[in-house]
């Protein structure tokens, strides 16, 4: 039998944390109980992804037991705002990264950007990561 994951986590000497993208529908709540149910080491932080919808709209999360257990288990329900389809269409069309997007936008879409990065920076220091 293969060692598990927990246990190179464990000889390793550092705590598994799993960041959890979800949607809105069904099979993303799924996809995330069998996860939580086939690893019994860590901390899982589930990420609502906002490209999805406000954070309203994933009632079929918020309604389940899901974020109870996520709680009871030390991770966070988070929530990663939706960035403007202007400034996404700009980094995909033109395959830069966010770094140089940060410097070669125009001011409008650099601003755009920087209001997204510093909420993924606040989101990521809820989870502590």
């Amino acid at each position: 039998m293969a060692p598990s994951f927990s246990t190179h986590s464990k000889e390793l000497a550092r705590p598994l944390v799993t960041l959890w993208v979800i949607n809105r529908q069904r099979d993303s709540l799924e996809l995330l109980k069998n996860y939580m149910e086939s690893m019994n080491a860590g901390v899982v932080h589930v990420i609502r992804n906002g490209y999805f919808g406000d954070q309203n709209k994933f009632e079929l999360y918020q309604s389940s037991s899901m974020p109870e257990t996520i709680a009871q288990q030390g991770g966070k329900s988070l929530f990663l705002p939706d960035l403007a389809d202007r400034v996404t269409d700009e980094l995909y069309s033109r395959r830069i990264t966010l770094q140089e997007a940060a410097q070669q936008l125009k001011l409008g879409d650099r601003v755009e950007l920087q209001r997204w990065r510093t909420h993924v920076r606040e989101m990521m220091s809820q989870a502590g990561v």
